[in-house]
């Protein structure tokens, strides 16, 4: 049995984007920020990782006026590979998070 399922918290590095499928419904994209440890025992720094955030559903309507640029979320939901090719001809992917839920968090 496979299993995808991702939970991640971070902070939104820019205002959400809002747009609109044929049926009408809205298709909210973010990206959020996480950290996490450095490997090497000696720093006490992690690095920085970004992941884009689609989300789906006409229940969304309500999330405009609250996901804002350093809103802390906790994201659950799924993993998509998306492949194109672009312009110049070149195989292009991206992963990127189908949240199935949005939870806000608290300022650190």
């Amino acid at each position: 049995m496979d299993v995808n399922h991702v939970i991640l918290s971070g902070t939104l590095i820019r205002n959400p984007e809002i747009r609109y499928n044929p049926k009408g419904n809205p298709v909210i994209t973010f990206t959020i920020a996480f950290s996490h440890p450095s490997k090497n025992v000696s720093k006490t720094e992690g690095g920085k990782s970004y992941i884009d955030v689609i989300a789906l559903g006409s229940s969304l309507d309500n999330f405009r006026d609250v996901l804002q640029e350093g809103r802390r979320v906790l994201v659950n939901g799924r993993l998509k590979q998306r492949r194109w090719t672009s312009p110049e001809g070149m195989s292009r992917n991206r992963l990127e998070v189908v949240a199935d839920r949005i939870h806000y968090l608290e300022k650190e």
